[in-house]
Order: C-alpha cells, then structure tokens, then sequence
C-alpha cells in the first residue's frame, strides 16, 4: 500500500492516498477473502506500483531525488497547515545542512560516527522509495543532531588551529 501510495501517476513527495481509494476500491478488487486476504491486497498494490514505475521509470527517479530533497531539508510543496511556519523551516535547514556535512566528514573517517552517518543515509534513501511526510523526520533527528556536533567540533578545530 505504502509503495502504491508513494509511487502512483498522480504522487507527490506525501504521497496520494486518494489515488488508490479511487481507483483500487477494496469492494470492487477481485480477492477472495481469507487468512492471507490482507498479504494479497498487499502484493496486489505492490504488483500495481511496480508496473507505474516500469511504465515510466524516468518520471519515479526525479520524484524518488524529490523525496530524498525533502526528507533532508523539506518539501516545497507541502499541504501541511504551519509546515513553512519559519520556527519549523529554519532549524529544519540549518539541522539538516550541519547535519549532511557532519555524515560527510563522518563517512571519511573510521569509528562510531561512520556508522551513525551510514545509518542516517540509508534511512532517507530507503523512506524515500515510499512518501515522505513530515514526522518520519524526527526519529532522524538525534542522529542528525549528533552529525551537527560533529559537524561543529570540526569548524571548532579549524578555527582554533
């Protein structure tokens, strides 16, 4: 469902819930109910969604790049009420750029913050093959707060040497 939802013609970076519910009513789907009712809707919705993105891969690879973008820094074209509320974006960018820089100093050097920018890389490329939505960013959020100390400690070194 969550594949479909993220990748259907009509997506955006939050995905299309409505989408589905209009083409794909449960009631009108040709699956017998039984104890794996729920595993073949759910195979049926990811059948549906991989034939989207085999139909037109160019068009799920920049919209694919577009939810990595907002799950690092945000969506530009987010229907959430207060989301461009300036108390939200602005620590959001700031966290999110001191963030990126502090995996890429990470990922040079061996020890624990290698494996903390590691873990915060493979969790934005992995969400973003489904939606993204404004709260799968806060569970990212000490991690990202970890890589801005790092980030920090490194400028803090430089500018004291």
């Amino acid at each position: 469902y969550n594949l479909l939802k993220g990748n259907n013609p009509s997506a955006k970076v939050q995905g299309d819930p409505v989408f589905i519910e209009k083409e794909f009513q449960r009631k009108n789907l040709k699956i017998r109910s039984s104890n794996s009712y729920e595993i073949n809707l759910d195979n049926f919705y990811k059948s549906k969604s991989l034939e989207f993105i085999e139909k037109d891969p160019a068009k799920y690879i920049y919209l694919y790049f577009k939810k990595v973008l907002a799950f690092i820094f945000f969506d530009f074209n987010s229907t959430y009420p207060h989301y461009f509320n300036p108390l939200h974006i602005a620590p959001k960018v700031l966290i999110s750029i001191f963030g990126i820089i502090g995996a890429i100093l990470s990922l040079r050097q061996k020890g624990f913050f290698q494996y903390v920018a590691l873990y915060y890389i493979f969790n934005i490329l992995f969400f973003a093959i489904f939606f993204v939505l404004p709260r799968y960013s806060l569970f990212l959020l000490p991690v990202q707060i970890l890589l801005t100390i790092k980030t920090f400690d490194y400028l803090r070194g430089k500018l004291v040497n």
